[in-house]
């Protein structure tokens, strides 16, 4: 059985605890409120921060989309939140979806915005569950049978051929030792993207960012002269940034792919969320195609809980 994987580099459940069936209880007899844990937050250094709502709609008559926030979510500098938010009697009975989202940094909306990063819809309106899942019109989910990867070190757009170890590139070759696609990855939403990153001497570094595994990334920051493979890859030669020396030699190197949400993300620093993960081999050759794996399940963690407390 394919174990499913719920993406972005967060994961979490969302538990309603109720101490009567009914939806809606007299707000003077309860209190009410939400503890969340998160882990595997980035840092939104200034483009803006996280918020968290709830969603529902009064009755099959009135469908109106009513909106309210809980207020802002604030990680600590490792990504984490762990905290206690007391929320206005009436509202957790009703509510149908929880969204976080990445709100800029300007005058509060009364409602969330398009940057929805994680939402929890009860699995059934039968039971108390709640799923984080990535996005909100745009769920997707992410089977470990559909992510499959292959890397080869090469340096294409190096006009002198002197740095063969310098660059990655997720191709293979074919039975006509063509070059083709080396990342096997589900179609997402346009507005997401794939991020793959390298580590070396405990520093990250994006290698760019691609929605088609079959065509080239989104950046060409580093490399040489010559052009690229039309695949997602990039040659470590020149403009090296603050911390880094080029040409880098990546053998030893660690490399991982992840996914980044919708919003502007200042900092270099990715989600935590990896899709697949490679220590590149100590002796590793250009030219030759390695495979990538899968990373465990639990690097992440998170769990939402909203609480309702009845008096008699």
């Amino acid at each position: 059985m394919n174990k499913l994987i719920q993406l972005l580099l967060l994961a979490g459940t969302l538990i309603l605890v109720n101490a009567c069936e009914d939806k809606m209880l007299n707000t003077k007899d309860h209190e009410s409120g939400v503890h969340i844990e998160l882990a595997g937050l980035a840092d939104l250094a200034g483009t803006g921060f996280y918020e968290g709502w709830l969603i529902w709609k009064n009755s099959s008559v009135d469908t109106t989309t009513r909106y309210k926030s809980i207020g802002i979510l604030t990680p600590d500098a490792l990504g984490v939140i762990d905290t206690s938010i007391e929320v206005e009697p009436g509202y957790l009975q009703g509510m149908q979806v929880f969204v976080i989202t990445v709100e800029p940094d300007t005058a509060k909306s009364p409602k969330p915005g398009s940057s929805v990063i994680l939402s929890g819809k009860n699995r059934s309106y039968s039971g108390n569950l709640y799923d984080l899942i990535p996005g909100l019109r745009n769920n997707f989910w992410i089977e470990q049978s559909q992510v499959q990867g292959k890397y080869m070190l090469a340096t294409p757009t190096d006009a002198a051929a002197l740095n063969p170890l310098s660059g990655l590139w997720f191709v293979q070759k074919d039975e006509a030792n063509e070059l083709i696609a080396g990342l096997t990855l589900p179609v997402i939403p346009a507005n997401w993207k794939y991020e793959a990153y390298i580590v070396q001497n405990g520093d990250t570094l994006s290698l760019g960012k691609f929605n088609d595994p079959a065509l080239a990334d989104l950046s060409n920051l580093y490399g040489g002269s010559e052009p690229g493979y039309k695949f997602p890859g990039e040659d470590f030669l020149n403009a090296a940034p603050v911390g880094w020396t080029f040409p880098l030699n990546l053998q030893g190197a660690e490399v991982f792919i992840t996914l980044t949400p919708p919003h502007p993300l200042a900092s270099r620093n990715p989600y935590l969320y990896k899709l697949m993960e490679a220590v590149i081999p100590a002796a590793a050759d250009t030219g030759q195609v390695y495979e990538m794996s899968l990373p465990p399940e639990d690097q992440v963690s998170g769990i939402l809980e909203l609480e309702i407390e009845i008096y008699k």
